[in-house]
């Protein structure tokens, strides 16, 4: 069981890093890639905001951006259940050699 157990954490910590960098990435990556103005030409209409800026892409960037934004309340639920996990079986150490119900 506490294979199991440390398995489930690396898998929940594993997916809220993952969600960390890819947030972080398409961030950076479209506030500096992406045009202040509309390009038609382009077809970057749609308006989004990165970063407090206004910036323009194209429908699937919009989509991109949006399902990361929207993934958020989950990757933080996976981390929350991981360290309160963590702490209550003891894996998670608030001391040496303290577990968090002694």
């Amino acid at each position: 069981m506490p294979k199991f157990r440390k398995a489930i954490l690396a898998l929940l910590l594993g997916c809220f890093a993952i969600w960390v960098f890819a947030s972080a990435w398409i961030h950076h990556s479209y506030f500096v890639n992406l045009p202040k103005t509309p390009d038609e030409k382009n077809g970057r209409i749609y308006r989004m905001v990165v970063r407090g800026s206004d910036r323009y892409g194209s429908e699937g960037e919009v989509h991109t951006l949006s399902v990361i934004e929207n993934a958020r309340p989950i990757a933080f639920l996976f981390f929350l259940i991981a360290v309160t996990v963590g702490f209550v079986s003891g894996d998670f150490k608030i001391a040496p050699g303290r577990k968090l119900n002694e």
